[in-house]
């Protein structure tokens, strides 16, 4: 991957984040292989080499790789405790060799941890089905190499968290979601090596079987939600109500239409808002080597760019 510095940024800041130590290792598939998308996947083994990247957008790659220095204080604190970044291989039925790199286990109680840095937005719609994967192989590799695990805990890092909208949240009966603090621990569910062991082949069935055409990422895959339907006034910019199909939104703007003062019923409308595709606009590094992301890519500009035009 080539590092770019379109905003000038001081070479000791762009030194920073293009460093990287990660080791792979000479599996076929590591544990963020398994789980990513195959279109991903496949994606960034062919464009590996012409992958762009700008120094500005790798700040959270950065703030990842300083919990690496954390982990190393962890360690050092009690060794004989803690067990930190360490890779574990297995080798699956059919001779594929996987591998997975721990962030922490506490021989104590018999925990794994796992570091997340996240988004209150992905906190709140509960998105981490990824995360139970990943904990649950990293588990299974652990238990593959004679460990005993009881539990598997996240710990979620809510790096855009504000203390004012938790305060907001403790008045307000709409918002009694947003997480109280920027730390949250998470209890992952812990599968059976049987359950793990059918997921790790699964997933590699699908990669190989894949690989050469790959489909077209699943709504899920691309962090895609339902598209809503928003209760809208010609005077205000916010939505009065969001509804998730048109039936329950048309009786929101009857009961609005019924409440509001006399000439201004007609002022009421709906307006739907498609479903975008988060993963393909904002976080997919194949994006422009990809039909779909490109063609969404499209679609948002056309959007916002004839919005904006409009007023």
């Amino acid at each position: 991957m080539k590092i770019t510095n379109r905003f000038n940024l001081p070479e000791p800041f762009v030194a920073a984040v293009t460093a990287d130590d990660y080791v792979r290792g000479d599996a076929n598939y590591t544990t963020t292989e398994l789980i990513t998308p195959t279109r991903i996947l496949s994606l960034r083994k062919q464009h590996d080499a012409d992958l762009v990247e700008d120094a500005s957008e790798r700040v959270w790659a950065m703030q990842g790789q300083m919990r690496h220095l954390v982990l190393e204080r962890i360690a050092k604190a009690d060794p004989s405790r803690y067990l930190v970044e360490q890779r574990f291989d297995a080798v699956m039925p059919g001779g594929i060799k996987i591998s997975g790199q721990i962030d922490l286990f506490d021989f104590k109680d018999g925990t794994l941890y796992d570091w997340k840095e996240t988004s209150v937005w992905k906190f709140l719609i509960g998105n981490t089905k990824e995360w139970e994967q990943q904990a649950n192989i990293n588990l299974f590799l652990l238990r593959n190499n004679g460990l005993t695990v009881h539990g598997l805990k996240n710990i979620a890092i809510l790096k855009d968290w504000k203390i004012r909208e938790a305060r907001i949240a403790k008045l307000s009966k709409g918002k009694k979601d947003y997480p109280p603090c920027a730390i949250h621990v998470m209890d992952m569910p812990m599968w059976s090596m049987g359950e793990a062991q059918a997921f790790i082949m699964e997933r590699v069935k699908t990669h190989e079987e894949n690989m050469a055409k790959p489909p077209v990422c699943t709504k899920k895959e691309r962090w895609q939600r339902d598209a809503t339907f928003a209760v809208m006034h010609r005077d205000k910019k916010r939505a009065i109500k969001l509804c998730d199909n048109r039936d329950m939104a048309e009786a929101v703007m009857m009961e609005a239409m019924k409440r509001a003062r006399p000439g201004e019923a007609s002022r009421f409308y709906i307006e739907e808002r498609g479903a975008e595709p988060v993963r393909c606009l904002d976080f997919c590094a194949v994006q422009i080597y990809c039909d779909f992301g490109t063609e969404a890519e499209k679609k948002w500009r056309e959007k916002h760019e004839k919005s904006e035009g409009s007023e």
